[in-house]
């Protein structure tokens, strides 16, 4: 998630998205692991720390700089393409392998 945050209200703008985000990935039990998430700030004047944004009940810490593929047409990477074909093929075991595929056997 990326976002220009200018003042406080912007701060408050990327907390309550990322509070959504939270909600979002809890409730559809996709959690992510916090410890890997970063917050890194831009130009002169951001790198106080004097935002400091949270995940749930974790802080998000402050990076100094982070590897990201990023192509100029934003279309998803080749990284990216790998990751949705080891997915699907997950996937699809688990529909050859399970007979049951109620709700409450596939949580499990």
């Amino acid at each position: 998630m990326a976002a220009v945050v200018s003042s406080e209200e912007g701060i408050e703008k990327l907390q309550s998205d990322l509070k959504k985000l939270y909600q979002w990935v809890c409730d559809w039990q996709m959690l992510f692991n916090v410890n890997k998430c970063k917050v890194i700030h831009f130009g002169q004047s951001n790198g106080d720390g004097r935002c400091v944004y949270t995940l749930g009940s974790n802080v998000v810490k402050v990076g100094k700089e982070e590897r990201v593929l990023l192509y100029k047409s934003l279309k998803p990477t080749s990284q990216c393409i790998e990751a949705v074909k080891s997915a699907n093929k997950t996937l699809g075991m688990i529909s050859r392998t399970f007979m049951f595929k109620d709700k409450n056997t596939m949580l499990r």
